[in-house]
């Protein structure tokens, strides 16, 4: 049911789609959330444009850059809140544990918010539930999907009106207007 619901938003025309992270308390008045953080498990449309993504420019969060350049580019997501992963302990045994380092963490989600100054802000928190990482400070993000996104439709609108203002397109106001 859940990969059916997924195909189905992709028909519609999302890009990246996938569920809530089972850390976030549940949301029970809504179903999804539109241009929203996603992280760890991502569904991936046909349309997506494979070759305008960095894929590796960050070590660790390549996640939130991936998604971020996505949602800048006019690219929209959707997050299931119905169904929920729950990715485990940051930093356990196993995986990324031994590539990804707190330093590595850190130095990436700094590079992030140089790549997107507008929409991120950091802070320091001390690291609970985070394997080795426990009671250790780490950087945290606050990301503004929404705006990120919105970013792109900026453009959109902008070079429309430049477009629409020029001698010759004129009457594409007249029309509109009628």
């Amino acid at each position: 049911m859940m990969i059916n619901l997924f195909d189905s938003w992709m028909d519609e025309g999302f890009t990246f789609v996938g569920a809530d992270a089972a850390w976030n308390p549940p949301t029970r008045d809504k179903n999804y959330r539109t241009n929203s953080r996603l992280s760890g498990n991502v569904f991936y449309s046909e349309k997506l444009p494979v070759d305008n993504l960095d894929w590796t420019g960050l070590p660790v969060s390549e996640d939130y850059y991936v998604a971020l350049q996505l949602l800048t580019q006019d690219y929209q997501n959707r997050v299931s809140l119905k169904y929920r992963i729950n990715p485990g302990i940051t930093q356990s045994a196993g995986g990324c544990s031994i590539q990804r380092t707190l330093e590595s963490h850190n130095d990436s989600l700094v590079q992030l918010k140089e790549k997107f100054p507008a929409f991120i802000k950091l802070r320091e928190k001390v690291a609970k539930n985070s394997g080795e990482w426990s009671g250790k400070i780490k950087l945290a993000a606050t990301i503004s999907w929404k705006k990120a996104y919105q970013s792109s439709q900026m453009g959109n609108l902008e070079s429309y009106a430049n477009d629409n203002d020029k001698p010759d397109t004129i009457g594409n106001f007249e029309k509109l207007a009628s």
